[in-house]
């Protein structure tokens, strides 16, 4: 399941996640920066209505914790966020877990930017709103 014999999950979903993908998490690092974008900023919502979700800092924690070395910040940002490989939605499906994104926020929005090298910048800025 895991390589840190000492890893006590929290949760129902920690069980699952575990049991289900424990020893593939441990397998590689890019198994685990996958499992990483998972978790972060991602509603997991059990069959029975159970919910689970991780900041970007306890998606990192669960990481480490499951290989049994590290800390949060071995995998904070180490991929995408909010992104569910198919592999681990339809294994987390097994178990009765299914993902989901937040709802967006009406008082947020994006502005993309384009810096001097080319690249896209991504922004999530408030609302701008005028004298009331």
């Amino acid at each position: 399941m895991s390589d840190q014999p000492n890893f006590v999950p929290e949760s129902a979903f920690e069980v699952a996640l575990a049991a289900a993908l424990g020893a593939w998490i441990c397998e590689s690092d890019d198994n685990a920066q996958a499992m990483w974008s998972a978790l972060a900023n991602i509603i997991w919502t059990h069959s029975d209505g159970t919910e689970a979700a991780y900041t970007f800092r306890d998606a990192g924690s669960l990481i480490a914790s499951i290989r049994g070395r590290g800390t949060h910040m071995d995998w904070y940002c180490s991929g995408p966020y909010a992104q569910v490989s198919e592999h681990i939605a339809a294994t987390m499906a097994g178990a009765g877990w299914t993902p989901s994104h937040y709802p967006p926020d009406p008082d947020e929005t994006d502005v993309h930017l384009v810096g001097e090298d080319g690249r896209m910048v991504s922004h999530r800025i408030g609302a701008v709103t005028g004298p009331k």
